[in-house]
């Protein structure tokens, strides 16, 4: 009769592997996450009852952190920001929406089993909270009118319209809406926003968040002298 030690040697060999992993035979596995353009505070990150504050770097660099226990292989993960719901955005830095990275392969799941792949590293991705630039029209009569707010636009007004709404911009952005091309008869001109030159100008500061969006842009148009 003829014995092989190859099995028993190599079950003996995954036994010392799994305990000099995570001890008791279990393999264990770090949380780790990278969060790329963070700028701002806020954002606290949560999976396995385990909740982790994000804090920017200055200047703005990726940040690298690890949860502070290792889960078991064959666990379930979900990093997600704490709170976070179909209602809620969760803890989430002001001005900014942080979520997984969709510039990564699907291995990068912020969500998973730990043991599927050799590790756990996470990408999550910070933007801009956006902002509507709205404003009320009055004395439109005619087509042609075309407003602008720099690389933002253009944006057609129709005859008779008596609102607009521009592009959405960031928290802390510069914005400056101006007539681009004027309708036919007709001379109009843009005034509002929070600059003291009142010409429709300002910046997205946070008197204009909280009430949604810079929404006192007014536009009047007049007959062609």
């Amino acid at each position: 009769m003829k014995f092989s030690l190859a099995r028993p040697a190599l079950a003996l060999a995954v036994s010392a592997m799994l305990a000099s992993c995570g001890g008791g035979g279990k393999a264990t596995f770090p949380i780790t996450v990278t969060v790329r353009n963070l700028q701002e505070t806020g954002l606290v990150l949560s999976s396995n009852g385990m909740d982790v504050p994000v804090t920017p770097a200055n200047p703005v660099a990726d940040v690298t952190l690890s949860f502070p226990n290792q889960i078991e292989y064959g666990q379930i993960y979900n990093v997600m920001p704490k709170g976070a719901s179909t209602t809620s955005r969760g803890a989430q830095p002001e001005h900014q929406n942080c979520s997984p990275s969709t510039s990564y392969p699907t291995n990068f799941l912020a969500s998973g089993t730990a043991g599927q792949l050799a590790k756990i590293q996470i990408y999550y991705d910070c933007v801009a909270v956006t902002y509507v630039l709205h404003g009320q029209v009055t004395g439109l009569t005619a087509d042609g009118l075309t407003l602008t707010n720099g690389s933002n636009g253009p944006v057609a007004v129709a005859a008779n319209a008596t609102s607009f709404d521009m592009a959405a911009i960031g928290y802390n952005q510069p914005y400056g809406v101006s007539v681009l091309t004027q309708p036919t008869g007709l001379v109009c001109n843009v005034t509002g926003g929070n600059s003291p030159l009142n010409n429709g100008s300002g910046v997205m500061d946070e008197t204009a968040t909280l009430a949604g969006g810079v929404i006192n842009l007014a536009v009047t148009c007049v007959p062609k002298p």
